[in-house]
C-alpha cells in the first residue's frame, strides 16, 4: 500500500527498521540489451529495465552470462546499479532505466550473451 508509506517511515525512525521499495520480478523486463566490443578485450553492456508498476519498485540484480561460439558460460557476473556507476535502488512507476556498463573479459572470447533479472 503505497499510500501508507509516509507513516510506515515515521514509525520506522521510531522502531529502526527501514522501508524498501515493492519487489515485484513479474512488473519488469528488459526491453532492449546490447553487447558492444569496444576494443580488445573491453565490452559495453546496455540495457534498458522497464517497469510496469504502478509503484516504485526496486531495482533487481542482473544476472550476466557471457558465452563463447558453442554457447558455452564462459564469464558470468551478477550487476548491480552500483555497477553501472547509479546511485539509489528503485525504478519509478511505469518508468524506463538505461544502464551501462564496460567489462574486461581478459583472454576469453566472448560470443553472445544473455541477461537475467532477480532479486538477491
Amino acid at each position: 500500500m503505497p499510500a501508507l508509506k509516509p507513516v510506515v517511515e515515521v514509525v520506522c525512525v521510531m522502531v529502526d527498521c527501514r522501508v524498501e521499495a515493492a519487489r515485484q520480478l513479474q512488473a519488469l523486463s528488459v526491453e532492449s540489451s546490447e553487447l558492444v566490443q569496444l576494443g580488445g578485450t573491453v565490452y559495453q553492456v546496455t540495457l534498458v529495465l522497464r517497469s510496469r508498476a504502478d509503484q516504485e519498485l526496486a531495482v533487481p540484480a542482473i544476472d550476466l552470462k557471457l558465452t563463447n561460439a558453442r554457447q558455452e558460460v564462459v564469464i558470468r557476473r551478477v550487476l548491480r546499479l552500483s555497477d553501472f556507476g547509479l546511485r539509489g535502488n528503485a525504478i519509478g512507476a511505469r518508468k524506463e532505466l538505461t544502464l551501462q556498463a564496460a567489462l574486461n573479459t581478459g583472454e576469453r572470447q566472448i560470443a553472445g550473451y544473455n541477461i537475467e533479472l532477480f532479486y538477491p
